[in-house]
């Protein structure tokens, strides 16, 4: 199999298919979609210490998305702090506050812009990002 020498972002919830993926490239990729979610920090951080990855943090858990920054602020937090503790660098965690569209809840740009403001200063060493998709097009600011 050919392998490639370009950045990568893999995003995939499947540890078997991103494993496969992280076992064939060559460079530092960075694992998009880890979640609060139990079943993401036991299963995908671990992959991530492994092929020594970055990641980007989904502020999300099991519930779904917090319509609050203090939640989300509070799921950035748990994913730190648990990629920290598998001996992940904290600059090796990016946080994505998840923009959502404005059309659907007038306060999603509150919530988010407060959420980045938070994990900015709670989280310092972080970088933060937001990512909007809601006309099936991924857009990215980030906010060093």
């Amino acid at each position: 199999m050919d392998t490639v020498d370009v950045p990568l972002c893999l995003d995939s919830t499947n540890p078997q298919a991103l494993e496969a993926a992280l076992k064939t490239y060559r460079g530092k990729p960075i694992v998009n979609s880890v979640n609060g979610e139990e079943h993401s920090l036991e299963k995908i951080l671990p992959l991530v210490k492994k092929y020594g990855a970055a990641i980007i943090g989904l502020t999300m858990d099991n519930e779904g998305i917090p319509n609050s920054p203090e939640r989300r602020v509070a799921t950035a937090h748990k994913i730190v702090e648990r990629a920290e503790a598998l001996g992940i660098p904290r600059q090796d965690v990016i946080i994505d506050c998840l923009a959502m569209t404005v059309g659907a809840d007038s306060r999603a740009g509150l919530v988010v812009i407060e959420a980045i403001r938070r994990v900015k200063a709670e989280l310092g060493d972080s970088t933060t990002t937001s990512c909007a998709s809601g006309d099936g097009h991924r857009r990215c600011s980030s906010v060093p």
